[in-house]
């Protein structure tokens, strides 16, 4: 899943007694045919489950996983430079949520990948791109009428870094760790969720597969090798894009001393963010591949590994996890 956001705040919540911190994200410029506002809330023990919110019924029901609310929602701020928000809504409980985040006329900065942390680790593999940033100069957040504003250190918050911050042009990408069943189907691909690839490109060195997703503005696209190689994975939403690269084309079928295939993922005009390498291995119809980072750093954390399983009549069952 790929999600674009002109704007992102941030607050640390020390003193909440659940929640570690609080995240505004908004899409607001002219061009957006929709304008949308999410609200999330991060717990601070064991995987840090999330809660989220969004503004928009259509979007809640498509995607799931999320809370709608009414959200009353301001951004002020000059534009090029750091902005402020102020946003309201009533949380999981009913209870009044009131959050306002400051900034000053200070430049932006570059940002950058962002460290998963651990957060729904076990779920999905995060790539979460930011590529400007600002610290805030002053916080508000008021929950259910008790102030959790972190604006002076005191106690055990010295060991954060800042406080608050606002991010701009940011990018959110989850690789699901899911199980499905595809098929071939009159040369098309079809998967069990109701996707389907057709052939919408064929070349003398390549083949492109294409699936839309219903009404959604979300795109995949498969570009292989006449021999059966994948070279790209696309994921088109409105004019942004992920792409994952392989190198040599990744190839599917029995090969007894496979060459060692790279990858490296890209979002639009900021390429080669996640460097890593497969690891192939065949054991009678199921076909392993592990899926190692080498760059950054903090990412070889998050292996996963994905195994295709030929069933009976044909079908291929897919199952991806961690391996952590």
């Amino acid at each position: 899943m790929l999600s674009h956001w002109d704007h992102h705040w941030f607050v640390w919540l020390p003193r909440h007694p659940v929640y570690e911190s609080i995240e505004i994200m908004s899409r607001d410029a002219p061009e957006h045919p929709l304008k949308l506002v999410w609200v999330f809330f991060t717990e601070r023990d064991g995987p840090k489950r999330q809660v989220h919110y969004l503004n928009n019924l259509d979007v809640v029901t498509r995607l799931g996983g999320s809370l709608y609310r009414d959200i009353h929602y301001e951004r002020s701020g000059t534009a090029g430079q750091p902005q402020g928000v102020t946003v309201r809504l009533q949380d999981q409980n009913n209870q009044p949520v009131d959050i306002a985040i400051t900034v000053d006329a200070r430049a932006l900065s570059s940002a950058g990948l962002t460290d998963q942390s651990g957060h729904a680790a076990t779920r999905h593999f995060l790539v979460f791109f930011r590529e400007q940033q600002a610290l805030a100069v002053r916080n508000r957040v008021m929950i259910a009428g008790e102030d959790f504003s972190f604006n002076t250190d005191d106690g055990g918050t010295a060991r954060y870094r800042f406080k608050s911050a606002y991010s701009a042009n940011v990018y959110v990408v989850t690789l699901p760790f899911t199980t499905t069943r595809f098929r071939y189907e009159s040369d098309q691909l079809v998967s069990a969720s109701g996707r389907i690839f057709t052939k919408t490109r064929a070349a003398e060195e390549e083949v492109v597969y294409t699936s839309h997703a219903g009404d959604s503005p979300d795109v995949v696209q498969l570009a292989i090798t006449t021999q059966g190689g994948l070279k790209t994975y696309t994921h088109q939403s409105d004019v942004h894009s992920f792409t994952i690269r392989f190198t040599p084309p990744l190839v599917w079928g029995a090969d007894e001393h496979p060459e060692p295939v790279t990858y490296s993922m890209s979002l639009d005009r900021f390429p080669n963010l996640v460097h890593g390498q497969l690891q192939r291995q065949r054991e009678g119809q199921r076909l392993v591949l592990e899926w190692r980072h080498t760059s950054p750093q903090w990412a070889q954390a998050y292996a996963f590994q994905s195994v295709s399983t030929l069933e009976e009549g044909g079908s291929y069952q897919l199952v991806v996890s961690p391996l952590r």
